[in-house]
């Protein structure tokens, strides 16, 4: 993972969103470091009136899609994948908008 920061990529992809003024949904980066763990990680929360979740990434390269309809219970996206690149991600990404845009009324 020495030859890409993962979540370098995902804090410059909500950069990015954010000066586009593209923040539908509503999207909180946060990075996650303690003591006590081997591997550092960021996350996503996303959240509009349909749509809540948050998409987890460690820099091993492990990435949870965690997210669900406010309206429709049965309507999810939950993945557990690794992420190979940062291409990768911002297309793990970019599927977690386009869920979050298709429970928009």
């Amino acid at each position: 993972m020495a030859d890409r920061d993962l979540l370098a990529v995902m804090r410059s992809w909500v950069d990015q969103r954010g000066h586009e003024a593209l923040f539908q949904p509503w999207l909180v980066y946060r990075e996650t470091v303690q003591d006590s763990w081997s591997k550092r990680a960021a996350l996503i929360e996303f959240e509009d009136p349909s749509t809540m979740g948050q998409v987890t990434v460690w820099d091993t390269g492990e990435c949870e899609v965690d997210l669900g309809s406010t309206t429709d219970p049965a309507r999810t996206l939950i993945r557990s994948i690794q992420v190979s690149s940062g291409e990768q991600l911002i297309q793990t990404l970019e599927e977690a908008v386009t869920f979050c845009q298709a429970n928009s009324p």
